[in-house]
């Protein structure tokens, strides 16, 4: 199991101040591996050349969102051991439900607090 201090996390958001936010807060939880991305495209293209152990996407993105990102991530040999996360911001969401069954290793309601996403990324990537 990786430390946290070793994990290579993407972050993934069409939102730039969620992007910002969430990454200071890994950075607060000791991460120093993070990349971003801004939408499902993008993380694909930073799979493909970055070494990445978990991914915490948003569910709602324009174009390629969320789950269709975790579909991809999961029907690809290279990334499916990869860790999921999948954050929202509307929990009454039919889609959000949807994600929920798509087989995430987590999911994080915004707005969440430091120990929530803490809780969060130790869940997801088996407690490290």
């Amino acid at each position: 199991m990786a430390r946290r201090t070793e994990l290579r996390i993407l972050v993934v958001d069409d939102m730039s101040v969620s992007r910002q936010i969430l990454v200071q807060m890994l950075e607060r939880l000791g991460v120093r591996c993070i990349e971003v991305a801004r939408n499902g495209a993008e993380a694909l293209e930073t799979l493909a050349r970055v070494p990445t152990d978990m991914v915490i996407a948003d569910l709602h993105m324009p174009g390629m969102d969320g789950i269709d990102l975790l579909d991809s991530v999961r029907r690809s040999e290279r990334t499916r051991p990869l860790h999921f996360v999948l954050t929202s911001g509307d929990a009454s969401s039919a889609r959000f439900a949807e994600g929920q069954h798509a087989g995430p290793d987590a999911t994080l309601l915004k707005p969440f607090t430091l120990d929530a996403l803490l809780n969060c990324v130790e869940v997801a990537s088996g407690r490290i």
